[in-house]
C-alpha cells in the first residue's frame, strides 16, 4: 500500500467470506479455497454455540479464521523455524489458522474448527492460558471441545487406546508434556489421546461447571 508518499509492505491479499451477521470471517489466498472458505463460514455458528455452551460462556465477538493450503505456509505464519506438522493454531487475539484443501469436508472442518475454537474459548478465561496451564490440559480441553465432532467410534478408540496405555504401565507422565517447546515428539500422541482421555473422566465425574472452575 502507499502510505505517505511511501510504498509500505501491507501483507497478504487475503479474500474474505463473511456470514450475514460479520460474526465468522473466512479469508483465503488461492482462488481453490473459496468453497471450502463458504463452507467454514457455514459450519462454524454450529461450532460455537456447541464450544460455547461446553465452556459455559459466550464469546460475543467476530471470529476470522484463515484457510492455508500448504503445511509450510502454515508453519511460516508461526514463525519462520517452525517444523512440527500440525492441521491448526490459535494464539490469543489472532484468527484461527487452519490446513484446508478444496475437498475439506463440514465434517472435517467441524471437526477441526472446534478444537481450534476450544483453545479461543480458554483463552476467554485467561488470555496467558498458554504459558500458565500445561500443555496437555489446554490440548485435552481442546479435544474434548470438538468430541461431539469426532464421533462415537473414535471416542471409543480413545478409551480403548488408554485403557491399553494404563494396563501396559505406558502412560506418559503429564510433566514429560507440560511445556510445548520441550515435551518430545513421541509424547505428541499422548498430549491429545491421554489429557482428552482424562479431561473426559474429569467431565463426567465432577460435571461440566466443577471442571470449568
Amino acid at each position: 500500500i502507499e502510505r505517505e508518499g511511501q510504498w509500505r509492505y501491507a501483507g497478504e491479499a487475503w479474500t474474505s467470506i463473511s456470514s450475514a451477521d460479520g460474526q465468522n470471517i473466512a479469508r483465503f489466498l488461492d482462488s481453490d479455497l473459496s468453497q471450502t472458505a463458504a463452507r467454514v463460514v457455514e459450519v462454524m455458528p454450529i461450532v460455537r454455540e456447541h464450544v460455547e455452551t461446553g465452556f459455559g460462556s459466550s464469546l460475543d465477538h467476530s471470529q476470522v479464521i484463515k484457510l492455508y493450503s500448504s503445511m509450510r505456509h502454515l508453519q511460516q505464519s508461526i514463525y519462520l523455524s517452525y517444523v512440527d506438522g500440525l492441521s491448526g493454531w490459535n494464539e490469543p487475539g489472532e484468527a484461527i489458522k487452519i490446513l484446508a484443501d478444496p475437498k475439506s469436508t463440514k465434517s472435517q472442518l467441524k471437526r477441526l474448527l472446534a478444537h481450534e475454537y476450544g483453545h479461543v474459548a480458554t483463552f476467554s478465561f485467561d488470555s496467558h492460558a498458554s504459558e500458565h496451564m500445561p500443555w496437555w490440559a489446554a490440548e485435552g480441553v481442546a479435544e474434548l471441545a470438538a468430541e461431539r465432532f469426532t464421533g462415537a467410534r473414535s471416542v471409543k478408540t480413545v478409551d480403548r487406546m488408554v485403557r491399553a496405555w494404563a494396563q501396559a504401565g505406558e502412560l506418559a507422565d503429564w510433566d514429560k508434556m507440560a511445556d510445548f517447546r520441550s515435551t518430545p515428539l513421541s509424547l505428541y500422541a499422548k498430549v491429545y489421546t491421554q489429557s482428552h482421555h482424562f479431561l473426559g473422566y474429569i467431565s463426567e465425574r465432577f460435571g461440566r461447571d466443577a471442571r470449568n472452575t
